[in-house]
């Protein structure tokens, strides 16, 4: 199912139409902390308008892709000739499947959360996060990163700051939406939200992902 099905939907802007697909894992049905829902991608818009006007930003997905968004919020639902669509602006899409695995889209970064003993100095002996803060630093691995967002003009990406298999604070104040596959548990945030990117050493005992 694609645009050549539906000729007649013509999304504005960077919105994009989807057929919600059920979540389901080893026969049984996916439930999400964060409400996670799943689409395959079917008819794209021409992408958003830069802030000149002058030029589109493009699109991060392609029809018959099958994506991922966490918020029932980001989707606005309808009824189209006796089919359930849905439309989520491209920016709201999460990431999206390939091989079964999971690819973050935009500046996302999915990640599961680590364990580990704070340390408010460094080996050097120097401040590297205040003590005020520490409360709302956590750990994070991170496993799949998105390209980066696109600069207002359209014409290139803002790199992120952190890879795959780095581990990194950020701040929980941001939120980090939970979200399940393949049976483990997943986050996702903006890469904004990573605050460092920690020292690439072995984990210790006191580590452990969760």
């Amino acid at each position: 199912m694609n645009d050549r099905v539906f000729p007649d939907l013509h999304p504005a802007g960077g919105a994009v139409i989807l057929r919600r697909t059920p979540l389901v894992e080893d026969g049984i049905k996916s439930l999400s902390e964060s409400e996670q829902e799943r689409g395959e991608v079917l008819v794209l818009g021409p992408g958003a308008l830069t802030r000149d006007g002058r030029t589109r930003v493009p699109m991060s997905v392609e029809p018959g892709q099958t994506v991922r968004w966490l918020f029932k919020a980001e989707a606005a639902s309808f009824l189209h000739r006796s089919h359930s669509l849905v439309m989520v602006a491209d920016r709201d899409l999460k990431m999206v499947e390939e091989g079964g695995e999971l690819r973050a889209l935009h500046d996302f970064v999915i990640f599961r959360k680590v364990t580990r003993e704070f340390r408010p100095y460094g080996r050097d002996g120097k401040v590297v996060v205040p003590e005020s803060s520490a409360e709302a630093q956590q750990f994070g691995l991170a496993v799949s990163v998105g390209p980066g967002r696109f600069t207002e003009d359209g014409a290139s990406r803002l790199p992120t700051s952190v890879k795959p298999g780095e581990l990194f604070r950020f701040m929980s104040t941001y939120g980090a939406p939970s979200f399940w596959h393949k049976g483990i548990k997943y986050h996702v945030i903006k890469d904004e939200a990573v605050t460092m990117i920690v020292d690439p050493e072995p984990a210790s005992a006191e580590e452990r992902a969760s």
